[in-house]
């Protein structure tokens, strides 16, 4: 009776204010929570990668404030303690719901991140991606063009056959400690239509579903039932599904990242531009050499 009455009270109220605690995927979240009912103010966003311990103050108000806190699960062991799932729950509990960080590796699991030996991310024309075939092909001195083949052969690429099962698996376990699921969906739509461009950065579409479940076990209606974007929030880089990947409609033939320079790498541009898969290969192999003392 507790929560309904509480409920009620939020739902008078002249906005619902809301926190959203996340990764990349918070703040197009936060936006469709926005559309999807104009009377939610997101009064903070938490990017957690970008905050440290000792900015608490700057965000508690906030947390106080908020009617709900939508957040994803945060490991015990982060290196920002007020945004680990135990913080918030301990103290904010009775506001807070916890949500899944939603990936996928099933359509791109040979794109992975490298670092440098001082644990940096390399930057390259895919962003922090990287792909795991062209590396080893430049690292064992593979010519570009057998590199090629490799990275566009479905027999080569049977050694990732089980990597979105696996994936699906690991998400199916990480979302019985959450409040809202959003497996079921995916495992529906999956191969209808590609839902992440990357392993961690989902489409629109499955943001959008996800907003909607989110809204629904916050029991806040929704008044407009659909997001229109002119791009994709997350669509940045976007490489081609790995030749395993069978998909009802898909085709693909090129990689999608931005322009890069070797020569200028920490002037690299946010315009868009399409590779193929021998133009990326031999742009990857010349960063590659470029740093080789750092790899």
């Amino acid at each position: 009776m507790f929560l309904y009455e509480k409920l009620k009270n939020i739902l008078k109220k002249p906005k619902i204010k809301m926190v959203v605690i996340g990764n990349c995927q918070s703040r197009p979240l936060a936006a469709i929570f926005n559309v999807l009912n104009p009377n939610i103010e997101i009064i903070s966003i938490a990017i957690v990668h970008l905050l440290q311990t000792h900015q608490y103050e700057e965000y508690r108000s906030a947390f106080e404030q908020a009617d709900f806190i939508i957040a994803q699960s945060v490991s015990d062991n982060y290196s920002c303690e007020f945004v680990r799932t135990y913080f918030l729950e301990a103290h904010y509990k009775k506001k807070l719901i916890n949500i899944l960080n939603l990936y996928y590796t099933g359509y791109t699991p040979d794109w992975v991140y490298i670092r440098t030996k001082n644990r940096q991310p390399l930057k390259g024309p895919m962003g922090d991606y990287h792909n795991e075939t062209i590396f080893d092909g430049w690292k064992t001195g593979l010519a570009i063009e057998e590199t090629v083949r490799r990275l566009e052969d479905p027999t080569y690429n049977q050694i990732y056959a089980n990597a979105g099962t696996e994936s699906l698996q690991e998400l199916q376990k990480r979302e019985k400690a959450v409040d809202v699921k959003i497996v079921d969906y995916m495992v529906q739509e999956l191969q209808k239509e590609r839902l992440f461009f990357t392993i961690n950065h989902p489409s629109h579409k499955l943001l959008e579903e996800y907003a909607k479940r989110i809204l629904h076990h916050c029991k806040i209606p929704i008044k407009n039932n659909h997001v229109a974007f002119k791009d994709e929030p997350l669509g940045q880089f976007k490489p081609r599904v790995n030749p395993i990947v069978v998909m009802d409609e898909i085709n693909e033939s090129h990689h999608y990242g931005i322009e890069f320079s070797i020569a200028a790498p920490m002037q690299a541009g946010i315009r868009k531009k399409k590779y193929t898969s021998t133009e990326i290969a031999s742009l990857f192999y010349q960063l590659y050499d470029n740093n080789k003392e750092q790899l």
